[in-house]
């Protein structure tokens, strides 16, 4: 009888503590893409800091970045440079991050963007700010906890987490 009576309060608090778990690695990954994001903002404008040219494909020798930006989609974004000021087919994408394939990704595929909207791109200038006066607050979302981060960018060009 005693073990039946144990057994129950196992189960119990097994009950109660594996939804935290869950949560708590919803929450890790959301944070982990989130982190990822602000690094790739601060690449960008390294990127764009530079000038430098890494012998991209199709760009000749004495092209330098002139911009380095993030192309936003809503399942996750582009890294790219780019050697004139337009969005006109020469930016090369240096680095794509999809939260939807799972084999390629180390987040969960239920993180999605939900701000800014699809295709909006911010661009950083050799000064390291941003191009254009666009809202760049950008958020993440945990589809099924619905917990929300929010990156809000200066026009300087820093990231802060809010």
């Amino acid at each position: 009888m005693e073990m039946v009576i144990v057994v129950a309060i196992v189960g119990i608090l097994a009950a109660l503590v594996v939804p935290s778990f869950s949560r708590s690695k919803e929450l890790g990954d959301l944070r982990a893409a989130t982190r990822k994001l602000m690094g790739t903002i601060q690449r960008a404008r390294t990127l764009a800091a530079t000038g430098k040219n890494d012998n991209y494909p199709t760009w000749n020798p004495t092209d330098r970045v002139v911009h380095a930006g993030i192309l936003f989609a809503p399942d996750g974004y582009q890294l790219f440079v780019d050697r004139d000021r337009i969005r006109d087919g020469d930016e090369i994408t240096i680095e794509v991050v999809d939260f939807d394939d799972s084999t390629a990704s180390e987040y969960a595929p239920t993180v999605v963007v939900v701000a800014p909207p699809p295709a909006t791109e911010i661009r950083f200038a050799k000064n390291g700010t941003i191009v254009g006066g666009l809202d760049n607050t950008l958020i993440l979302r945990d589809t099924p906890s619905g917990i929300e981060q929010t990156v809000q960018l200066s026009l300087g060009g820093s990231a802060r987490l809010r």
